[in-house]
C-alpha cells in the first residue's frame, strides 16, 4: 500500500474506535437529523447526508430526517393565502388548510 492510502486507513480506524463509545450507546436510539438549507440546494451535500444516514442506520442507529426550514420551506409559505402559527421551533399551518404540502399554496377555504 501506498504510505498516503495507509495513512488515509489508519485515519478511519481511528475515527471509527473513536465512534465505538457513541455507537455502543445508542444502539437502536432513534436519530433525529434536521435537513435544510444549503445542504438540500447542494448535490455534494445531499449525497453527504444520505451517505451519512446511511452508514448511521447500518451501525444500529434509527434516523429520522426532519426538514430544517431554510429558503426551500419559507419562500413559498410567504404566499397570502398560507396563514401559519409559529410557536417557538414550530411550524404549523392552521388546522384549517390543506397541509398534504407546504410546498404549495393551499386552496381557498
Amino acid at each position: 500500500m501506498e504510505t498516503d492510502s495507509m495513512e488515509k486507513v489508519m485515519e478511519k480506524a481511528s475515527v471509527l474506535i473513536e465512534a465505538l463509545t457513541y455507537i455502543q450507546r445508542f444502539n437502536r436510539k432513534i436519530i433525529v437529523v434536521k435537513y435544510g438549507g444549503s445542504a438540500m440546494v447542494d448535490e455534494n451535500l445531499k449525497k453527504q447526508v444520505i451517505q451519512d444516514c446511511t452508514l448511521l442506520k447500518l451501525v444500529g442507529f434509527k434516523p429520522i430526517i426532519v426538514h430544517g426550514g431554510g429558503k426551500l420551506i419559507w419562500t413559498p409559505l410567504r404566499l397570502p393565502m398560507i396563514r401559519l402559527l409559529l410557536p417557538p421551533a414550530l411550524l404549523l399551518p392552521r388546522p384549517s388548510r390543506s397541509t398534504t404540502s407546504l410546498t404549495e399554496p393551499a386552496s381557498p377555504a
